[in-house]
């Protein structure tokens, strides 16, 4: 979304702005929702175009994605959440890849009315202690039990900042279980709900490992499911599903 902001030679306010002599593939893949949309500048759109001219590679990623609709199972909300939420048909033969599933067709249902901000806040806050409780079981684990009585103390996020941080430069066997809870406080505090997942996720990787990992998302995808109503996709005989 953006906002309008005559002041800006044209532009819009806080909108992606190529300043290179050539568009580079990552830069593409970030302007590609735009393009799409015709917001794009004229100079950056030029720009674009002459990518498009040469690289076969964006070429192709642009017919894919005009070739298909990406969804989301309620597994994968973790990994891809973003303002809003919406639930959409999806028609045809349904693909399925790690993340993410994708098919020919598809329209959207129904926003997801609650997905709100303080929902989100919600989650965010709600990951962030896990992380923290992950970093204290890790002090504990190493035989710090008394910096874990400490870290497992703090009322607040702002607490869990704090004193993660600090504990963090004492005890360099826990630093980077410490180094995650705070900045997954960091980023609860700071409004940033996937980046205080991600947190929440590598947190339990340190401690758990791959195993760790998976938990702590499938915990986030059954808090999201719970939270919002959400149901599991419905596959029909007509092909169709519902996501």
């Amino acid at each position: 979304m953006h906002n309008p902001d005559p002041s800006n030679d044209g532009h819009l306010a806080g909108e992606f702005i190529v300043t290179a002599e050539e568009v580079t593939c990552q830069q593409f893949v970030e302007l590609v929702t735009d393009y799409f949309e015709g917001a794009l500048p004229a100079r950056t759109l030029s720009k674009v175009e002459e990518h498009l001219v040469m690289c076969d590679w964006c070429v192709a990623y642009v017919e894919q994605m005009q070739a298909t609709v990406d969804a989301l199972r309620i597994e994968d909300l973790p990994w891809w959440l973003c303002n809003e939420l919406w639930e959409i048909e999806l028609d045809g033969r349904v693909e399925v890849d790690e993340h993410k599933i994708f098919a020919p067709a598809g329209r959207l249902r129904s926003r997801v009315e609650g997905w709100t901000p303080a929902c989100a806040q919600e989650y965010a806050d709600a990951c962030a202690w896990r992380a923290h409780k992950r970093a204290a079981q890790a002090l504990t684990r190493a035989g710090h039990a008394s910096a874990s009585a400490e870290l497992a103390a703090c009322a607040t996020l702002d607490d869990v900042l704090l004193v993660a941080r600090r504990l963090a430069d004492s005890w360099p066997d826990t630093k980077i279980s410490l180094t995650i809870a705070g900045d997954g406080a960091f980023r609860a505090l700071t409004g940033a709900p996937p980046t205080s997942a991600y947190n929440a996720a590598h947190a339990a990787a340190r401690l758990d490992g791959a195993e760790g990992y998976a938990a702590e998302r499938a915990w986030q995808s059954r808090w999201l499911a719970g939270r919002l109503g959400l149901r599991p996709a419905i596959q029909s005989v007509n092909g169709r599903s519902d996501i």
